[in-house]
């Protein structure tokens, strides 16, 4: 039986259209071969689904007790301590936060060793969809090749046509961080949070309370909503082993 194959038409600028040619060329293979090559290659970043867990039921906790300050705060029961309670609870929360988010760095510096990708165009690449795209090539998938395609698409979230240009840009694979946040929505543990600290320094302000604590606040509040969009930007371990059971 004749095998079956797939056609995906690839636009890309003409700094990728000759990166991808050169590299073809060095690999001794056409520029489809050696995609398809990269694409069977291709690991996306994993982090495990436990050590998220663990921030996220941390932060509820923390969470709660903050919210029972929100609600002093909202019926016109705040006070300067209950303001440095709320703050010292949300440095708990965000040195947590902190922690695991340098702790996956390291552990994604050594996958990107492992792998060979150049780490350097890891977010560099990301405006490249604004340049104009005056090359094209056809490539061609089998199943094989077009299902896994297809997997990983599912799994990073990612468009087709990005995720092949980071391909060829021979970037990290991770996620697609607006489109994952978007699916773990509910799985978010610092919405909760933010919700509460707001209300609280409303209220702070309101009654004149120390506005250099109040600013401090806004810092650190910024600070986990960064690190915790940074965490759920990457594939868990677990949806990866989903994956290849696929």
């Amino acid at each position: 039986m004749k095998e079956k194959y797939h056609r995906i038409h690839l636009r890309m600028n003409k700094e990728q259209y000759e990166a991808l040619k050169e590299q073809s060329r060095i690999a001794g293979m056409t520029m489809n071969k050696f995609m398809m090559k990269r694409l069977v290659e291709t690991k996306p970043f994993t982090f495990p689904a436990n050590k998220i867990s663990e921030l996220a039921e941390f932060t509820n906790d923390m969470g709660t007790r903050i919210n029972n300050i929100a609600r002093s705060f909202n019926a016109g029961y705040g006070s300067e301590a209950l303001l440095e309670e709320a703050f010292r609870l949300l440095v708990l929360i965000v040195e947590k936060a902190h922690a695991l988010v340098l702790e996956k760095r390291e552990a994604e510096s050594e996958w990107i060793k492992e792998t060979g990708y150049i780490s350097s165009s890891y977010h560099a690449k990301e405006s490249r969809a604004k340049i104009k795209e005056t090359h094209g090539l056809m490539l061609q998938l089998n199943e094989a090749q077009h299902n896994k395609l297809r997997k990983l698409l599912k799994l990073t979230r990612f468009s087709q046509k990005l995720f092949l240009q980071r391909l060829i840009d021979n970037c990290p694979i991770d996620g697609n961080m607006q489109e994952r946040m978007k699916a773990y929505d509910g799985y978010n543990p610092c919405n909760r949070v933010g919700n509460n600290i707001i209300q609280i320094l409303r209220q702070a302000e309101r009654m004149n309370m120390d506005n250099i604590r109040i600013k401090e606040m806004r810092i650190m509040m910024d600070r986990l909503v960064k690190d915790v969009n940074e965490l759920m930007r990457f594939v868990l371990f677990e949806e990866y082993l989903d994956y290849n059971k696929c």
